[in-house]
């Protein structure tokens, strides 16, 4: 990676983003979040397009306070869902809890964090 820095914190920082083309409709559909890419940039975002964060542990998988940025640069509202159908919570607004089968929305050109606050809860806020 260059610069004595390890391969994990340039990906952290955002050396190697990854861009994802949302698919459209609903948890079972939507575009998988590799669980090494925390930098996540989605194209070309359809309308009701979707993308699902990565399972908890695992080769493939996150740790837990693992940040993901999701950056919508479609012109619809992204769709973001929790993984293992688990509870994605907000604190934006009033806070309140939204269910990982229903998602949590990204306005385009809009950027959010999300990071998995426990084994059964992503948080989120945009940035």
């Amino acid at each position: 990676m260059g610069l004595g820095m390890s391969p994990i914190l340039a990906n952290v920082i955002g050396e190697n983003a990854v861009n994802i083309v949302p698919t459209a409709g609903t948890i079972a559909t939507a575009t998988q979040i590799p669980g090494s890419g925390f930098l996540i940039v989605a194209t070309t975002c359809t309308s009701g397009g979707g993308i699902l964060l990565p399972n908890l542990g695992g080769g493939n998988g996150t740790d837990l306070g693992d940040v993901f940025i999701v950056t919508n640069v479609g012109a619809n509202t992204l769709t973001v869902f929790a993984s293992n159908l688990l509870n994605a919570q907000t604190f934006t607004g009033t806070g309140a809890s939204t269910a990982g089968t229903t998602g949590v929305s990204v306005s385009a050109n809009y950027s959010r964090i999300f990071w998995q606050a426990t084994t059964t809860t992503w948080a989120s806020m945009y940035a």
